[in-house]
């Protein structure tokens, strides 16, 4: 079972879809999993995992306005990801 006083950092949520993350906690690695368990028994859909070695809070995103969203990086968000997150569009 996920971590459930954190499971914000999970996710970081766009208009009509999800960003799935992933923790830079080893104690949290397999946070990810149950929650896309969670999200595709209830139907939602997720549009991007992080691909490679790459970490991602979603805590370490937010939106500015409807269009614009601000990805910082740091000790739980790498650089390589913001570049990945930043591609949605």
């Amino acid at each position: 079972m996920s971590n459930q006083m954190f499971v914000a950092g999970l996710l970081f949520i766009i208009p009509e879809e999800k960003i799935l993350a992933r923790p830079a906690s080893t104690v949290r690695s397999g946070d990810g999993r149950w929650v896309a368990r969670s999200l595709a028994g209830l139907g939602v859909s997720i549009l991007r995992k992080v691909r490679g070695a790459g970490t991602f809070e979603g805590v370490d995103a937010a939106w500015l306005d409807q269009h614009t969203a601000l990805v910082g990086h740091g000790l739980l968000t790498r650089a390589d990801v913001v570049r990945q997150v930043s591609a949605v569009r």
